[in-house]
């Protein structure tokens, strides 16, 4: 089968499929999946009234999503996980917040040269005028914080 792109695009760029459903409807079944063979719970919330969102920012927070998720189960030995999603007035958050075995002070810090993980969603929220907060006590889990900016509406 032959997959046509326009000049400069690529298939990772395409939103993904489950996104069809909508980002919160997307980011349970993500995580069912994720954590079908494994011990880990996941519990996914979703606070705020949802909006439209931009395809590129769905693809970012679900990508975001499941890298974080992906990291819990394989370095935290965590037994539960919470994905929340809350649509603020300015900004949508998502956070995934795991009572793991925390990191290392050495590598909380996000910009480290160690893996590409925490990095690529680093960039990829930057591109969207969006943040990341990385939180983390050894023996006490780990936190993360994703943030991306809502356009402002013509009225506002």
């Amino acid at each position: 089968m032959t997959v046509w792109t326009k000049p400069g695009e690529s298939c990772a760029t395409w939103p993904p499929a489950e996104l069809a459903a909508g980002l919160p409807d997307a980011l349970r079944k993500t995580c069912e999946r994720l954590s079908a063979h494994s011990d880990l719970k996941i519990h996914v919330q979703v606070h705020g009234t949802p909006v439209t969102l931009d395809s590129e920012v769905e693809t970012a927070l679900l990508r975001t999503a499941r890298g974080a998720v992906a990291n819990v189960l394989e370095h935290a030995h965590a037994d539960s996980a919470f994905v929340t999603l809350t649509y603020h007035p300015d900004a949508v958050v998502l956070d995934v917040v795991d009572n793991g075995r925390g990191l290392p002070r050495s590598h909380v810090k996000i910009d480290s040269d160690r893996g590409h993980g925490l990095a690529g969603i680093r960039e990829r929220l930057r591109q969207l005028g969006g943040t990341l907060v990385l939180e983390s006590e050894p023996g006490d889990g780990t936190a993360l914080a994703a943030s991306i900016p809502l356009k402002a509406t013509e009225d506002g």
